[in-house]
């Protein structure tokens, strides 16, 4: 078995406030998360590729956000501002969040991307500091257009 967060692809985007990572496949995972100071775990993928119950995430004392979204495509903007929203508000009451999905890159990088808009950079900016971080991030022209979207939604355009 190799390193945790290289098979997890765990990164911080913000230091110990905002991480991402592949979708957790087991138990040893979901531990790898809390010992790296994850307290709330964000789950894009969709049931049918969700490897761990809500069960699971609890009895590793994280506390669990389910929102599917079909892999290759982006979180609707609904789902965006409720992801948006649960980020900075479990932030701002000082826990620390991980975002996955599958790959941990798509839906995964759509979601932080769209976050950094949120606390003020543009779309593009924002993109490229995701891919910055996560190379490969926001794999669809779908993906990259849904932080375009929320932006300008954001800005009131």
């Amino acid at each position: 078995m190799g390193d945790p967060s290289e098979e997890l692809y765990f990164t911080w985007l913000i230091p110990n406030k905002l991480a991402a990572c592949k979708g957790p496949r087991n138990i040893d995972d979901l531990k790898f998360l809390k010992a790296a100071g994850v307290d709330c775990l964000i789950r894009l993928a969709d049931i049918d590729e969700t490897l761990v119950s809500p069960k699971d995430v609890a009895d590793a004392c994280l506390e669990d956000y389910h929102e599917p979204v079909p892999d290759y495509c982006p979180p609707s903007q609904a789902q965006l501002d409720r992801l948006i929203l649960y980020i900075d508000k479990k932030i701002n009451e000082g826990k620390r969040v991980a975002v996955s999905c599958r790959a941990g890159v798509g839906r995964t990088g759509t979601a932080l991307a769209c976050y950094l808009v949120y606390k003020g950079l543009d779309w593009e900016s924002a993109l490229a500091e995701v891919r910055r971080n996560r190379p490969s991030s926001v794999k669809t022209p779908q993906q990259e257009n849904a932080v375009k979207r929320y932006a300008q939604r954001l800005n009131g355009r």
